[in-house]
């Protein structure tokens, strides 16, 4: 449990496990699993007390997101391809869409659930350090401490939503009772070790922006649920419509192109264009180009958490971040939790289980004539892991 930590670091000072066989050739080091703090002053609180032990050479606060190959791919994708990294920025994107969907509930997770909530759960983490790595500028170096610097710059420039502003970007809910494939599921209120009146939010949806040059002006959306109607974690990059006036004359007008990154179920990438469909008349049609990393390298993949124990062993901070992203990350997520304790409530539970969510999260994204993206990769269900 989170609560035993600095009980950890003060053991291992006493016994001197914090210095390991060689302090400058082979030091000990500690990894810490999330949540790292419950809020901001707890979060410096917990690092003031491991710095007071370990350097922060020798700190390794894990995060399985950050193994997946689809998210390290995002770098390689980026910064490897002269073709698209010059258009990924606010002269050609229109918006970012960041969404961590589950079909399951809580689980055996209900007392710990009870303490953080989605969005301590995942925003702060899994999904800040997703967006860090979409938008951040290419580091000097492929290495730990560059990749580290940039994914910091690119936070400290992520909007801090006021709490006045709270009801306007952000939407929580929390699943009740509903079915999931066929099957009857119970609410969240239900679930084992929960209040039978919680007000632990299940879900989450904001909107963010960045304010710097590269990606000022572009929305970004944010989503994540228990309960919903699939498993999927994407992100979505959709480009502007430049207009396309040779075909005004047509019935269907183009689509928007989109990038997508798959995490889950299967890891993938697509870029969805705009073809011409076998005709004798001229008529257009959504066309995806796909890649399934199950098929496309045959390799199995490595499971996160099996390269992040490999990379601690090699002292390789590279994938796991910095305190600075750490804290950055709960100056976002406070300024949150601080809005919803000054407004009302929602009346709890607010979406069925095996629903998109409460309605509130599609008006957030509909407003600005945007709509959730949630298509998954046909080639990974045509070859599956």
């Amino acid at each position: 449990a989170p609560s035993f930590s600095p009980i950890i670091f003060e053991a291992a000072k006493k016994y001197k496990l914090n210095i390991g066989c060689d302090i400058d050739k082979n030091p000990a080091r500690i990894v810490i699993e999330k949540p790292f703090g419950s809020d901001l002053e707890t979060a410096k609180d917990l690092n003031n007390k491991l710095d007071d032990v370990f350097s922060e050479s020798q700190i390794y606060r894990i995060d399985h997101f950050l193994a997946k190959e689809s998210i390290q791919n995002v770098l390689a994708f980026r910064f490897a391809n002269e073709i698209f990294e010059p258009i990924l920025n606010n002269k050609y994107v229109d918006h970012i869409q960041i969404t961590q969907l589950e079909d399951i509930g809580v689980g055996t997770r209900g007392g710990y659930y009870e303490e953080a909530g989605a969005l301590r759960d995942m925003i702060q983490n899994h999904l800040l350090q997703i967006l860090a790595i979409t938008t951040m500028n290419e580091p000097k170096k492929f290495d730990a401490q560059s990749i580290r610097a940039e994914k910091v710059e690119l936070l400290k420039k992520v909007k801090t939503i006021t709490p006045e502003e709270v009801k306007k970007f952000v939407v929580r809910g929390q699943y009740g009772a509903g079915a999931v494939n066929g099957k009857k599921e119970i609410g969240y209120q239900e679930e084992d070790k929960v209040e039978n009146d919680s007000s632990i939010e299940t879900f989450v949806a904001a909107k963010l922006s960045i304010e710097n040059e590269n990606w000022k002006g572009v929305p970004i959306y944010m989503k994540h649920g228990k309960r919903l109607n699939k498993s999927l974690t994407q992100i979505n990059i959709q480009f502007k419509e430049a207009g396309h006036s040779l075909f005004n004359h047509l019935s269907k007008k183009p689509s928007a192109n989109i990038l997508t990154f798959q995490i889950k179920p299967d890891e993938g990438i697509a870029i969805r264009l705009v073809a011409k469909k076998p005709s004798l008349k001229l008529e257009i049609s959504d066309v995806d180009m796909e890649f399934c990393y199950a098929s496309a390298f045959r390799d199995p993949l490595p499971d996160a958490y099996e390269r992040l124990l490999l990379d601690v062993m090699l002292g390789d901070q590279t994938l796991f971040p910095h305190v600075d992203e750490v804290i950055r990350s709960w100056e976002i997520v406070d300024n949150i939790l601080k809005g919803w304790d000054k407004i009302e409530q929602p009346v709890f539970p607010n979406y069925d289980a095996g629903s998109w969510g409460p309605k509130e999260a599609d008006n957030l994204i509909q407003k600005d004539g945007r709509n959730w993206l949630s298509h998954e990769l046909s080639v990974c269900q045509i070859h599956p892991h």
